[in-house]
């Protein structure tokens, strides 16, 4: 939107996203769909003459031991997550006279997801090598949260058409947190409630906090003679705490001709 000499707007993206994950990505996983196809021998049939899965390829090893039908878990193993996505912008330009202009800018990111596999009592393990075994659920939880802000002050000028003179200067700020938590659970009495308050024991779990930011102040001049003979000339200082106590800020001088 533009009213006179200002310019200013904003956007933004929602996305709410529901995945049903098939374990199909790392092939270096027992139980990822393709390596078990692979791995899995045509004697045996993917089903029983009863109509249930055939398990008998578990207890047969050639290279690879615990080969599961990979049908059977495709279908009976539970692996969702829902995601939820925001992304924004805003800007302001204000034009304070001819060539000289002031610009802010504002951005933000966040990103979360839940996740919750389950591995059912109707799949066999190392331990149960027959249906039915002690099932299992895994709980992961991540949250993503970034923005950016940015101040820009910018001049541009021309005299007796033949000298051109451009020069900015600005500065910026970034942060950003990630955090994260991932519960392992099994004792599930049965595989009808599959929240983790139906488990009894918590075999594994771990959590995580991190975050990061950077302050940078620059400042760059540029003079153009008729087109002919360039000069510029740039300055830039970067604070972070990724630098060591002692040192956090480093510059980054810059001149060149041509």
């Amino acid at each position: 939107m533009k009213y006179q000499n200002v310019t200013f707007g904003a956007n933004t993206s929602i996305a709410h996203i529901l995945y049903d994950i098939v374990p199909t990505e790392d092939r270096f996983t027992k139980e990822t769909i393709p390596s078990l196809a692979l791995a899995m021998a045509s004697i045996f049939p993917v089903y029983n003459e009863d109509g249930s899965y055939n398990f008998d390829n578990y207890n047969w090893s050639y290279k690879q031991q615990a080969v599961i039908n990979p049908v059977a878990l495709a279908n009976e193993r539970e692996d969702r997550m829902k995601r939820n996505k925001v992304m924004g912008k805003t800007f302001f330009n204000w034009e304070i006279i001819s060539g000289l202009n002031l610009k802010t800018e504002f951005s933000t990111a966040w990103n979360s997801y839940r996740r919750e596999i389950y591995r059912p009592s109707t799949l066999p393990t190392s331990v149960n090598k027959v249906p039915p075994s002690n099932p299992e659920g895994t709980l992961r939880i991540k949250d993503y949260l970034s923005w950016t802000w940015e101040n820009t002050l910018s001049y541009n000028t021309r005299i007796n058409n033949i000298h051109d003179i451009s020069a900015v200067l600005g500065q910026s700020m970034q942060r950003e947190s990630i955090e994260g938590s991932r519960i392992t659970a099994n004792g599930f009495p049965n595989d009808l409630v599959t929240t983790f308050n139906a488990s009894t024991v918590a075999t594994n779990w771990d959590s995580s906090r991190q975050a990061w930011s950077l302050a940078s102040v620059f400042a760059r001049i540029q003079y153009n003679y008729d087109s002919r003979y360039l000069l510029s000339a740039s300055l830039r200082a970067d604070g972070s705490s990724r630098f060591g106590s002692n040192n956090r800020w480093g510059y980054f001088p810059s001149v060149s001709a041509g």
